[in-house]
C-alpha cells in the first residue's frame, strides 16, 4: 500500500505552513508564491485537520517561461464515495480509493502525465 501524504511528509520535504490561509486552517505548500520564478510547480495541500494525517484539498499550478499558469490541477476528497478525485487538466478526472498517496502527489507535478 502506498503512503499516504501526510504534514510530516511534506515537512520533511521542505514544505512550508501556508501563513495566508485562515488560523485554523493547515494547509502547506511547495514554495512561498513570492518565489516561484518560471517552469516551476506551486503546490498546496490542505488537511482535515490540525494533525495532518489525512490530506483532503489541494491544488498545483504550473508556470511557464513567461511565469503564466498553463496546468491547473487539482484534488479534494469526496466524502460520499470514500474516493480521491483529481482533475488532471481540462475536467479530466480519476478516481481513486482513499487518500492522496506519495504516487498520486507525483501524478499531479508531472508535467506530462495525462
Amino acid at each position: 500500500m502506498e503512503e499516504i501524504i501526510t504534514q510530516k511528509y511534506l515537512e520533511n520535504l521542505g514544505w512550508v505552513r501556508d501563513t495566508t490561509c485562515p488560523e485554523d486552517v493547515n494547509r502547506w505548500e511547495n514554495k512561498n508564491p513570492h518565489e516561484i520564478t518560471t517552469n516551476e510547480w506551486w503546490v498546496s495541500i490542505t488537511f482535515k485537520d490540525e494533525f495532518g494525517k489525512l490530506p483532503i484539498y489541494g491544488v498545483a499550478n504550473y508556470h511557464d517561461s513567461k511565469h503564466d499558469i498553463t496546468l491547473h490541477r487539482s484534488f479534494e476528497k469526496d466524502k460520499d464515495k470514500n474516493r480521491t478525485k483529481i482533475n488532471f487538466a481540462f475536467l479530466h478526472f480519476k478516481y481513486i480509493e482513499g487518500y492522496m498517496n506519495v504516487n498520486e502527489l507525483r501524478k499531479l507535478i508531472d508535467k506530462e502525465y495525462k
